[in-house]
């Protein structure tokens, strides 16, 4: 498998997500949920690649996961933010990551909002959404 580290914009929009579909990702700030959300982006490249391979294609993305500021993101649909999140999700699934608290109840989150609407994916809007923003 490979992964990347997601975009700002991507991380805007999964944060937003994740806070519009339910309160307890409404615990902590924007700020502090997408700080969280980038480091274990980082814990998965970590886990996949070497060192020198992260640094090389990414530089620090601890410290970009410290420097991030949440956005309200130029997108706020429902369905582009939530493949905003897949996106994420996808790019964190190395290592210990998908076993992290953060992560579980991402995918919880997630999988109530595909239950809530079937066929979502064959939307246009779906598919015509951006996967890294």
């Amino acid at each position: 498998m490979s992964a990347f580290l997601v975009s700002s914009e991507t991380i805007h929009r999964a944060v937003y997500f994740l806070r519009q579909q339910n309160p307890a990702a409404r615990a902590i700030t924007a700020t502090a949920l997408g700080r969280e959300t980038l480091k274990l982006n980082a814990r998965a490249l970590r886990h996949l690649y070497t060192p020198d391979q992260v640094q090389e294609a990414w530089g620090d993305p601890e410290s970009e996961a410290e420097r991030y500021a949440h956005q309200i993101p130029s997108e706020r649909q429902l369905i582009p933010c939530f493949k905003a999140l897949e996106c994420w999700d996808y790019q964190c699934c190395e290592g210990d990551v998908p076993g992290d608290p953060l992560f579980q109840l991402q995918r919880q989150i997630a999988v109530a909002f595909e239950n809530s609407h079937p066929g979502m994916h064959g939307t246009e809007t779906y598919k015509t959404a951006a996967w890294d923003a």
